[in-house]
């Protein structure tokens, strides 16, 4: 199979400036051709291709598909929900219902529904203020974090500068008569 797929490859690129020249024949027909020449030279059907294609997908680590098991673990202690996974939002569009959830490790929500997969779990029950997550038998809530109100700032009063006395003109001189003493 490994030999296949780049012969496959080259026989594609070989049929190509042929294809390319038959401008008489229509589209359909470049295309089975080509499906014929990808079938002889990887010796199988194409379909065959999409079925090990499927079999190591590409984005998953280890290139081994996702292995769903519906076995109990047996005597194990019930598995938590993931740490970090976060509840931001429940989002309700007419009769669609949908919760914003925050994987660990991510910045952004991801949009899910009743009946989608999240980190190993299944969201069984969306709720107003929570999402019911089932993992086997087990259920589990995550609570929609409810933020303490922030309360306003404080008003400080409104500094307005003092009013600026004006000084008294200067006392007039006292006179030198009396020399100071009263009568």
């Amino acid at each position: 199979m490994k030999r296949g797929l780049p012969l496959a490859a080259l026989a594609l690129l070989a049929a190509l400036p042929a294809l390319a020249g038959d401008a008489g024949t229509g589209v359909e027909a470049r295309i089975t051709a080509t499906l014929d020449a990808l079938e002889r030279a990887a010796g199988g059907a194409p379909r065959q291709i999409d079925e090990a294609i499927l079999a190591r997908p590409l984005f998953v680590p280890g290139r081994r598909p996702e292995e769903e098991t519906g076995k109990d673990p047996g005597g194990l202690p019930p598995a938590a929900l993931p740490r970090g996974l976060s509840l931001k939002g429940i989002v309700r569009d007419g009769d669609r219902i949908y919760a914003l959830v925050v994987p660990p490790g991510s910045r952004h929500p991801r949009r899910v529904r009743e009946g989608e997969r999240l980190e190993g779990w299944t969201v069984v029950k969306i709720l107003p203020d929570r999402l019911v997550l089932a993992n086997g038998q087990e259920e589990r809530p995550l609570l929609l974090h409810h933020y303490p109100p922030v309360k306003p700032a404080a008003r400080t009063p409104s500094r307005t500068p003092p009013a600026r006395r004006r000084k008294a003109p200067p006392a007039p001189p006292k006179s030198n008569d009396d020399h100071g003493q009263r009568p």
